[in-house]
């Protein structure tokens, strides 16, 4: 008689990655969730670079960026859950190896979902300033997202 052990169930999700500060700017799909002014219809892709990290409705990432807080602290990184939030309509279904970074920014939670080849560069872009080296060019996006913020609607 053979005696077969199930797979027990994980109860903590949570998934390593490890964090990649981008050399250059990166655009991938993405989705924000939660009481925070990213959560704009539309804007479903971000951008992220050596101390940047910003939220764009364009497939160029160069227009209408507002910045993600720099204030937003990933707790985990895990597998989604049916529990999950659904996703936006538009967004052209979750990737099928996509991972959920589980956010707080001050009392508001944040869920930002990508793929998991995207990570690393979400991870690495939220990284205090010191760890990240941001660039000059960090600075220069922060004041025109500062422009582009004055824009939006409402």
């Amino acid at each position: 008689m053979q005696i077969r052990r199930g797979r027990r169930a994980r109860s903590d999700d949570t998934v390593g990655v490890t964090p990649v500060v981008p050399d250059k700017e990166q655009n991938f799909r993405a989705w924000l969730a939660g009481d925070i002014p990213e959560h704009v219809h539309g804007y479903d892709r971000l951008v992220a670079g050596p101390g940047l990290l910003v939220a764009t409705p364009d497939p160029a990432g160069r227009v209408a960026r507002w910045p993600v807080p720099r204030t937003l602290a990933v707790e985990r990184v895990r597998l989604p859950h049916r529990t999950d939030p659904q996703l936006p309509t538009g967004f052209k279904g979750m990737p099928a190896d996509a991972l959920v970074a589980d956010c707080r920014d001050g009392e508001q939670r944040v869920t930002i979902v990508v793929d998991r080849q995207h990570m690393p560069w979400v991870l690495g872009a939220l990284l205090p300033a010191a760890e990240s080296e941001p660039s000059d060019a960090g600075a220069a996006e922060e004041d025109h997202a500062a422009g582009a913020r004055d824009s939006l609607p409402e």
